[in-house]
């Protein structure tokens, strides 16, 4: 049973984003357990390429209780708070735990 599950998208690539959706229902129908879902965009460091907006993968991440981080593993940024951020909800106990939409988003949080 997987504790966390990162789904990745390239901001880049609608179809990308398009796949992510696709994933996240696959995972809603076939996952037993409720893991930490987190929807992450990556190649941040191309903005110039952008063709998913933040406010779109946002509100979908929003809408289906994802947390939500946007990233570039090409320069490393948001990385640092990404992966703690995982470790840190995955160990904390079961009840404490908030989904979102009952907390500010993550993404914003971590861009900040």
């Amino acid at each position: 049973m997987a504790s966390a599950i990162i789904i990745l998208y390239d901001v880049t690539n609608m179809g990308s984003f398009e796949d992510a959706q696709f994933w996240h229902n696959s995972i809603r129908e076939h996952c037993a357990n409720d893991p930490l879902i987190l929807l992450v965009g990556n190649k941040i460091d191309q903005a110039f390429s952008r063709a998913v907006p933040y406010e779109l993968a946002e509100r979908y991440a929003l809408q289906n209780s994802m947390h939500f981080f946007e990233v570039s593993a090409k320069d490393a940024t948001t990385i640092d708070r990404l992966l703690p951020y995982i470790t840190n909800r995955v160990l904390e106990p079961e009840h404490e735990r908030m989904r979102p939409g009952m907390e500010e988003i993550e993404g914003k949080s971590a861009l900040a």
